[in-house]
């Protein structure tokens, strides 16, 4: 935030929304005149002067930290820059720019497409509210993307980057509820406990009257639905919101004109820069048994950094070993090389969460589906054995949740999915 009277505007209008009054209403309480409340907002007048600045401090009604904040910040000078900005985050912690972004991804490679639409997204802000919705199957590394992008562009948002994981596929907890994400968010831009409103509705105005006038990068990780995001997302066109799932959340791109990123297995030019950068350089000498671990984990990002994981880290295992493993044709074998005892990288349970979100005919038409690579609607009715409706239905289901691809009338997925769905159908009566 630049000093002056633009920090003065910035930080009056902050404590008027906090304290949940209009600028007519601040102009009643305070004795100033709406115009001198409103020209000290948009940063187009003087500092006030000190009785001025005691006047506002009643009417907002500041404990001690926050009325001394005001106090330094409206009594500096007009041409006041740096020494202003770093005069206030002393003064008060809660002043601080939120920087929430998970650690930076160390194994990234590639992307260079889907990299490319995130930059144009940025260039279109400003003119309208911009998000983007990148979905994808379990396990592509839609989080590893969003990540490193993110901390390419950080410099272009100098008000902060916001971050929530909200868990909507995973082990344990439940998926984060909206009134929690905004609380999490409002504390994050300086809201005290105490001045949290109640009802979502009102966090939500609170949240997007802050944020408004600020060049916000917000990321919305692991994304359960649309009604789950909905009210996190900003309402001005300073901010950039990032949203991943494993569904497609048409509903987003459908209202809200998110634009849609799908984001698919690695070529396989990627999966060896993956391969060469986990391995080192040794990995050109063998590079016909890396290739047959890239072919066999799917060109699957997280199997691939399992698999580098286990020849790399210590437990005994050569990439010849693991090649034995992967061609297991019990497909639960096959998974069961891709396990490394952590419920967040386990390929399998990194799977199950996607299946344990779909209702019980798409889930049976998963499992029909683990034997049969391509097909078409039809066939899948057939198959079913249900009417081709019905069929339909799941089977779009199954593409809504990633779990599918669906290209010139036929339904697939990668290998490993296939695995997973031969497992549960051999578990679990179809």
């Amino acid at each position: 935030m630049a000093g002056g009277t633009r920090d003065v505007g910035t930080l009056l209008r902050e404590e008027r929304i906090l304290a949940g009054l209009t600028q007519e209403q601040l102009a009643d309480r305070s004795g100033i005149s709406e115009r001198t409340i409103r020209n000290l907002e948009r940063g187009v007048s003087g500092p006030p002067r000190q009785k001025s600045v005691e006047l506002l401090a009643d009417a907002l009604a500041l404990p001690t930290d926050r009325r001394e904040r005001l106090r330094f910040v409206l009594r500096a000078p007009c041409h006041t820059t740096e020494p202003a900005t770093q005069s206030v985050d002393e003064h008060s912690s809660s002043y601080m720019i939120p920087r929430q972004l998970p650690a930076a991804i160390p194994h990234f490679v590639g992307r260079e497409e889907a990299i490319t639409e995130l930059e144009a997204l940025t260039g279109q802000m400003y003119r309208s509210a911009s998000v983007a919705v990148i979905s994808g199957s379990a396990g592509v590394g839609k989080t590893s993307l969003v990540v490193h992008w993110a901390y390419q562009v950080a410099g272009g948002f100098p008000d902060g980057q916001l971050y929530a994981d909200l868990r909507g596929f995973g082990p344990g907890k439940a998926p984060v509820v909206p009134m929690e994400a905004i609380r999490s968010f409002l504390g994050a831009l300086g809201v005290p406990p105490d001045r949290l409103p109640r009802s979502l509705e009102e966090r939500t105005a609170m949240y997007r009257s802050l944020v408004a006038e600020k060049r916000l990068l917000v990321v919305l990780d692991n994304v359960r639905d649309a009604e789950q995001v909905r009210p996190l997302l900003p309402g001005g066109v300073n901010c950039l919101t990032v949203v991943t799932s494993r569904q497609k959340l048409t509903g987003l791109v459908a209202a809200e004109g998110a634009r849609p990123l799908v984001l698919d297995v690695f070529s396989m030019e990627e999966a060896r820069a993956l391969m060469d950068l986990r391995l080192g350089p040794e990995t050109g000498v063998r590079r016909g048994a890396v290739d047959e671990v890239i072919g066999l984990c799917a060109r699957l990002p997280l199997a691939l950094n399992v698999v580098a994981a286990r020849v790399s880290g210590g437990d005994d295992s050569s990439l010849e070993e693991m090649i034995t493993q992967l061609r297991d044709e019990d497909p639960e074998g096959r998974l069961d090389a891709l396990g490394v005892g952590d419920e967040a990288t386990d390929v399998r349970a990194v799977l199950s969460w996607s299946y344990r979100q779909l209702g019980a005919n798409s889930a049976r038409m998963f499992r029909l589906l683990g034997l049969h690579p391509y097909i078409g609607s039809a066939a899948a009715a057939n198959l079913a054995g249900i009417p081709y409706d019905r069929a339909r239905a799941a089977l779009a289901e199954l593409v809504q949740a990633g779990m599918l691809r669906y290209d010139s009338g036929r339904y697939s997925c990668h290998d490993l999915l296939r695995a997973y769905a031969a497992g549960r159908a051999a578990c679990e009566q179809t």
